[in-house]
């Protein structure tokens, strides 16, 4: 799921580098977020195309119960505070399959929280 130019986020190194250009001030708790953001957005993509290339799609943890994420702890992905779950393409427990109901081209299926938060 590449970012259009519209949803991408900002690179925090240049957006300091215009700010000081112009002769405005960086604000440290704005580069902060936009850091946290960046680099958010930068694992996700990381993350999406390493499952496009080894077939792994990958479940939010909001997808799956107490006792599947105690079934699968070697699974365990974290990128920022949203933690995922890898499983191979075909070979997707039956519980988790119902659950996310997998589509062609879609590697990443989280619980519709914003990966940005």
């Amino acid at each position: 799921m590449q970012a259009n130019a519209a949803e991408r986020i900002v690179n925090p190194i240049q957006w300091s580098y215009k700010q000081q250009y112009f002769g405005k001030e960086v604000n440290i708790v704005r580069y902060n977020s936009l850091i946290k953001r960046y680099m958010n957005q930068q694992q996700r993509e990381q993350l999406e195309a390493t499952c496009r290339i080894t077939d792994h799609i990958a479940v939010s943890s909001g997808h799956l119960s107490r006792r599947e994420r105690e079934k699968h702890p070697d699974r365990r992905l974290l990128i920022g505070r949203h933690v995922f779950y890898l499983f191979k393409m075909r070979e997707i427990p039956l519980e988790v399959y119902v659950k996310i109901n997998p589509i062609e081209g879609v590697y990443i299926y989280d619980d519709g929280q914003s990966i940005e938060d």
